[in-house]
């Protein structure tokens, strides 16, 4: 792992040393594609290719030990669709050059060809939904790219390489990797109308970040998109959006209103951690799980208006580490 892959990491560690709990609830679960299933077979391909085959019929590259130049995937290994490429599966392969996607791969993980110094080349098709952190980091084909925006696979935002004060992010883009992370001249930020997912880290460190205006449109709010953006005061999230990921606005710290729309079912664990300016929150009716810590230090809490009615309130699954929002004045305007 990089340096700067470190300090993401870190991200994590300072909310294990917070809130003391990391527990996944269930409902509010992270960035891994293929959470919801289960490793049937871990095995080995020519070239010290490595791959596991998952209960769903389908096969992830997650490992490489070898020498070679060209990478030319294909679009099934043993009969199995070759879906995707595993979290840091290629990282810091000296001597890759070349990188063609198979037809059926939807996503490349977390660090993925990180420091692939001799990544000159990389072809994927439309296929491609989602791109982790860091994925293309510290590779010449990154680093050649000249436009404000990269974009690769099915709109996915790589990197933003501009200084502009208010961003506006152009409708071609669907998801947002780790673009913006550490972006310190940006102030404002207008998302697309065609952005559907903020992606891990996102925003993350985005010193400093005032506003930010989200679409309609948007689904889900990524691991850590917001995380240390200490100069943010406000966010209104829209109406389309069903899930804030764990730690999404973590250590915001002025932060002092946030607005969630009518779709958010679930607020991750350390979702508001440390938010210590927080003073009100508005919730939406259809609201069923807050994960451990998510209002862990938000100490000037005044307020809790939710649209539902006082039963609604109390069916509603709030884990520990929340006593800021619990002891909250609560306001249900259902009742």
């Amino acid at each position: 792992m990089g340096v700067n892959a470190l300090n993401k990491w870190k991200i994590g560690c300072a909310a294990l040393a917070l809130s003391l709990l990391l527990g996944a609830l269930t409902g509010c679960l992270g960035e891994t594609p293929v959470a919801e299933v289960t490793v049937v077979a871990e095995n080995r391909l020519a070239d010290k290719l490595y791959y596991t085959e998952y209960s769903d019929g389908t096969a992830v590259l997650t490992g490489y030990d070898g020498t070679l130049t060209e990478l030319i995937l294909p679009e099934t290994v043993d009969g199995l669709p070759l879906v995707g490429i595993g979290n840091q599966a290629f990282a810091n392969a000296p001597a890759l050059t070349t990188l063609r996607c198979g037809a059926n791969i939807t996503w490349i993980g977390d660090e993925a060809f990180y420091g692939c110094t001799a990544l000159t080349t990389v072809e994927m098709d439309t296929t491609v939904k989602q791109i982790g952190y860091y994925a293309f980091e510290g590779t010449p084909w990154l680093s050649n790219q000249t436009d404000e925006f990269i974009l690769a696979g099915d709109g996915v935002l790589l990197k933003y390489q501009g200084s502009a004060a208010h961003v506006v992010i152009p409708d071609t883009v669907k998801v947002l990797s780790d673009a913006f992370f550490r972006n310190d001249t940006m102030v404002e930020v207008t998302l697309g109308a065609n952005v559907e997912r903020l992606g891990g880290y996102a925003f993350a460190y985005c010193s400093q970040l005032r506003a930010v205006n989200l679409n309609e449109g948007l689904k889900s709010i990524g691991d850590s998109a917001f995380a240390f953006c200490d100069n943010l005061r406000a966010v209104t999230v829209p109406d389309s959006v069903t899930e804030l990921g764990p730690s999404s606005f973590l250590y915001c710290t002025m932060l002092r209103r946030v607005v969630l729309g009518e779709a958010v079912t679930c607020i991750g664990e350390n979702a508001f951690n440390y938010c210590n300016h927080l003073t009100s929150i508005t919730l939406n009716r259809a609201l069923t799980a807050v994960g451990d810590y998510a209002f862990y230090e938000c100490y000037v809490l005044g307020g809790v208006t939710y649209a539902g009615t006082s039963d609604e309130w109390a069916a509603i699954t709030i884990g520990v580490g929340n006593s800021s929002m619990t002891d909250a004045a609560l306001r249900c305007l259902a009742d």
